[in-house]
This record gives structure tokens, sequence and C-alpha cells, in this order.
């Protein structure tokens, strides 16, 4: 998700690439398991730049339950703020 294997969020807390504590953990995104890394490492293969992470962004898995509720109750919450509008979107 932030591209990077760990940091320190703004407001200070910590993630690593799959541990988002509190929100999100190791479950809740894809790995393609066709790499070390689960980078994509040759982009003449298809089932790679299908599955596989691009650049290093942790993809979430959003065909489970639990990732579209934490979605949907982000979302909510930027709405209840007075956010018009969001974008929720990637691309390969």
């Amino acid at each position: 998700m932030a591209g990077i294997d760990s940091g320190t969020g703004v407001a200070g807390s910590t993630f690593t690439h799959y541990n988002y504590p509190g929100i999100y953990q190791t479950q809740d995104f894809h790995h393609c398991g066709l790499t070390s890394n689960d980078d994509i490492v040759d982009y003449t293969s298809r089932a790679q730049v299908q599955t596989c992470e691009l650049d290093n962004l942790a993809d979430l898995a959003t065909e489970t339950e639990y990732v579209r509720e934490r979605l949907a109750q982000y979302a909510n919450d930027l709405l209840s703020l007075g956010v018009d509008g969001l974008r929720l979107d990637a691309a390969k």
C-alpha cells in the first residue's frame, strides 16, 4: 500500500509492508507466490503481471468481506468529516 517495507504514519503509528496494526494484517493482502518478494520481475510473464505486486505496492484482498468493510468504514468516516467525494481505484 505504501510502496515501502516499513515506516511511521503521520499520527506516529508504525507499519510494515503487510501489517497495519489495528487495520490490516498479512492475510488481508494478495500474495502471488511467484517471486521471492511478490514483486513483478518478468513483465513478459502474464501471471506475474496479473498477480504480483507492482513496484512493492501491497495489494489489498478486496474480495474479502473484512477488507470491503474496512474500506466502507473509512469512506463513511471521510463523508462524516465533510468530504464531497472520493475515488478508490488502481490500475496495473
